[in-house]
């Protein structure tokens, strides 16, 4: 099963470097950032991103705690090369 590395950054200040599933990338997205996923790119005003890079954020983020790793933005945050979401 291929894998795609991804950063996650915890709202604790945590930096944890996981591995999700090409074919079940939804699912394994939407359990880390708890809920329907949105996708963040380098055009967009939030975020410190290279070209080939992507955050993967809560659609709503209703409730969720501000980030501290990544300011603007609430709950947990996956950073990703934009290759790897397909």
């Amino acid at each position: 099963m291929p894998l795609a590395e991804v950063t996650v950054f915890g709202c604790d200040g945590t930096k944890d470097i996981q591995m999700v599933s090409r074919s079940e990338m939804l699912r394994d997205l939407n359990k880390i950032v708890g809920g329907y996923i949105e996708m963040i790119t380098p055009n967009h005003k939030i975020g410190y991103l290279l070209a080939d890079e992507i955050y993967i954020v809560n659609e709503l983020g209703w409730g969720l705690s501000a980030n501290p790793a990544v300011p603007g933005l609430v709950g947990p945050v996956v950073l990703m090369k934009a290759k790897d979401f397909e």
